[in-house]
């Protein structure tokens, strides 16, 4: 202990330092529970238990991909379609369009069991466009 002091008329600064306890750190494991405890095996249950919704997660996830990969390739065939029959006459858009749209499908990789294309021709605002749908 280190005290200060200044004289009776001043304020005085005390300080104090005390040596915590050590303590040794122990290589002991914690005492074991009985072999009938309740919670023995139970993160073993737990992965069984959730291990086959997160392989259902897993599976929808992929599932989801491929199908928005498959939409982006039909899109891409009716754009490449589309474009195909806009640079030919009016009378063989729809014959260009269907042959463009499955020879787009079978090139991005896509065995589609049945192709149906629609196009047709509107005029809108002095301007003709074609349209194509492919399902």
């Amino acid at each position: 202990m280190t005290v200060c002091r200044s004289g009776p008329a001043r304020a005085h600064i005390e300080r104090r330092w005390t040596r915590l306890p050590t303590t040794r750190r122990s290589t002991e494991h914690p005492p074991h529970r009985g072999s009938g405890a309740p919670d023995r095996g139970s993160a073993a249950v737990e992965l069984v238990l959730i291990a086959p919704v997160l392989v259902v997660l897993l599976l929808f996830v992929v599932y989801l991909g491929r199908l928005t990969q498959a939409n982006a390739k039909v899109h891409h065939a009716a754009d490449q379609a589309a474009r195909a029959a806009s640079m030919v006459s009016r009378a063989r858009a729809a014959s260009v369009a269907t042959g463009t749209a499955t020879a787009e499908l079978l090139a991005d990789g896509l065995r589609c069991s049945a192709v149906s294309v629609a196009s047709g021709a509107a005029t809108a605002a002095g301007l003709e466009a074609i349209r194509v749908t492919v399902s």
